[in-house]
């Protein structure tokens, strides 16, 4: 089985003007819910998810071809799985036809590598994975990408899957990062499923009903499923009033590889829906209803 890691954090572009006054996204200091949570009180927790000792994660490296890169950079994500303005963690030179990059650690990380030309610059290429302490995986080194596939473990998958439902427990599903929205909030969202249709592969975290839109936090049950929503798609409520998708405002939701979006949920805005619904249902494109949606508190 082999999967394909890209960078693809981004915002749509051209949002419409509406959207500055929808959301912010919060600043480094606390972040809180209605519980009085403080997403940086989650490093306690967080730290218990450390091993003992730390544990090599190797990658073997197979180069195919790779343009200007002379070396690779892997840059580490933050506890909350965010890429800010860091040193690298380590920078490899690609030697022949292959060679290795092996980093120990303690708990898995999400990692960022980047291609480095001959002058010191990054250059094009550039992937996204987690590192799994005691694991290796091989890579296909090309001109401005990188393929990673499994080598000597089959357990890589179910030890991200069980990262990152540890760390979505950790920290509650709460992240700095994550847009500030503004509006009632169904936060124990249960789907009905209707009949003869396919669930999609995603969860719908939080309704939130803002004064400009109607925003969705939408992210997949686990991280061996990609995220990808229909762009087409619409809202109804009881009384038959469509309410359509206007764009994702944070991660690209149409199919989203974005390990941070993967863990704590992107974000997708339709047109404002009344904030006394009781009941919405979702439409794909193209496609019969899929499912009922309701507060299950």
């Amino acid at each position: 089985m082999t999967e394909k890691f890209t960078i693809n954090r981004k915002m749509t572009s051209g949002l419409r003007p509406w959207l500055a006054a929808l959301f912010c996204v919060a600043a480094l200091t606390a972040c809180k819910n209605k519980d009085g949570f403080t997403a940086y009180d989650a490093a306690t927790e967080i730290a218990k998810l450390d091993l003992a000792e730390a544990q090599p994660f190797t990658i073997d490296v197979n180069v195919r071809a790779t343009g200007q890169d002379s070396c690779f950079s892997v840059f580490l994500a933050d506890d909350f799985v965010h890429f800010g303005e860091t040193e690298p963690c380590v920078t490899v030179p690609i030697t022949g036809e292959s060679f290795q990059i092996s980093i120990p650690l303690k708990r898995m990380r999400a990692a960022r590598i980047r291609g480095v030309d001959a002058t010191g610059n990054l250059t094009e290429t550039s992937a996204d994975l987690w590192l799994v302490p005691g694991e290796t995986i091989k890579a296909d080194a090309f001109s401005k990408q990188l393929h990673f596939y499994f080598s000597e473990s089959k357990t890589y998958n179910d030890k991200v899957n069980q990262s990152v439902e540890a760390l979505r427990k950790a920290t509650r599903y709460q992240s700095p990062y994550l847009p500030a929205i503004e509006g009632k909030r169904w936060e124990n969202v249960h789907y009905i499923k209707d009949e003869n249709t396919e669930m999609p592969v995603l969860v719908i975290k939080e309704v939130i009903f803002g004064k400009e839109a109607t925003v969705l936090r939408l992210l997949p049950p686990d991280d061996s499923h990609t995220m990808s929503f229909a762009k087409g798609s619409y809202l109804s409520d009881d009384k038959g009033r469509k309410y359509l998708m206007l764009e994702p405002i944070f991660g690209n939701l149409l199919e989203d590889k974005n390990l941070e979006v993967r863990v704590f949920g992107g974000y997708v805005a339709y047109d404002p829906v009344p904030d006394d619904v009781e009941t919405l249902t979702y439409h794909d494109s193209g496609q019969p209803r899929l499912y009922r949606i309701k507060n299950a508190d």
